[in-house]
């Protein structure tokens, strides 16, 4: 990037091509991306670790930061990434995980969207035989015990269940692990 005289910043095109090293048209704000607290992720946390069925019990004694990212969208889902604490980052605190969330997916979907993304992440947050803490890997595209209480949550999500229908067509089960979470009566079989 490269300030004007009239000191707004105009971003430099890089890459290959005849275009490479040119001037876009008109100038162009530069935007850091920001991070602050996010407050809202931890009470939705702190339902969800007790919460029966979700396999995050081992959570309740772990220091967690949450915090929002300005970016549009982050690891899995496009919703947010989990990660041990960066030990560059202890002079600012002593936590065992960080759960990043995009503020633009969190102001931007609704309320199971959001649960099914936090548990997604807090999944992610395990807890060794000896202990240790690390970062799990997905089951599949998701963690079936997220799966199995909301359903194709995302569109990663819903590619791999369209799949597995091809599969199984005598029974759709996030089809109706769908219906349960959004609070629909299915027919009795």
């Amino acid at each position: 990037m490269a300030n004007d005289d009239d000191g707004k910043v105009t971003r430099i095109r890089r890459g290959k091509g005849k275009e490479a090293g040119t001037d876009e048209e008109g100038p162009v704000a530069h935007v850091a991306t920001k991070y602050t607290k996010a407050p809202e992720v931890a009470t939705l946390a702190d339902k969800l670790i007790p919460s029966p069925g979700l396999g995050l019990g081992h959570l309740a004694q772990a220091k967690i930061a949450f915090v929002f990212s300005s970016a549009k969208q982050l690891g899995c889902a496009g919703f947010g990434s989990a990660s041990l604490w960066p030990a560059a980052m202890r002079p600012f605190g002593r936590y065992d995980f960080r759960l990043l969330v995009s503020r633009v997916q969190w102001d931007t979907n609704d309320e199971r969207v959001k649960a099914a993304a936090i548990a997604h992440l807090l999944a992610h947050c395990e807890q060794s035989e000896r202990g240790v803490y690390t970062i799990a890997r997905h089951d599949y595209e998701d963690f079936s015990r997220v799966a199995k209480r909301y359903g194709a949550w995302y569109e990663g999500a819903r590619q791999v269940a369209q799949q597995l229908r091809l599969i199984d067509d005598e029974r759709d089960a996030f089809a109706a692990t769908e219906a349960r979470a959004n609070g629909e009566q299915q027919a009795a079989d």
